[in-house]
């Protein structure tokens, strides 16, 4: 699994009222170079994002299962947590 930081540039799709959603349209390692595509287009943003790659669906439901665990975890108090037999 890779994580790299990097930043998406977004644009509305409704460029004359700009109620449209907002869609994808670059990824970029430096922020600089999102900037630059960015300012021309009207109602354009950059996001910072953590983009994840994942080298196989094994490891993504790995991932996945753990991030699940985690969060279920978090949601016990440490009563809980000893009554489980977790601490």
């Amino acid at each position: 699994m890779q994580r790299l930081k990097v930043y998406q540039v977004m644009e509305n799709a409704d460029s004359v009222e700009g109620r449209g959603r907002m869609v994808h349209v670059a990824y970029f390692k430096h922020l600089d170079d999102a900037q630059i595509i960015a300012v021309p287009i009207w109602g354009a943003e950059v996001r910072d994002t953590d983009l994840v790659i994942f080298d196989s669906l094994s490891e993504y439901k790995e991932h996945t299962i753990g991030e699940a665990k985690m969060k279920a975890l978090a949601k016990l108090s440490t009563e809980n947590k000893k009554a489980l037999g977790l601490l």
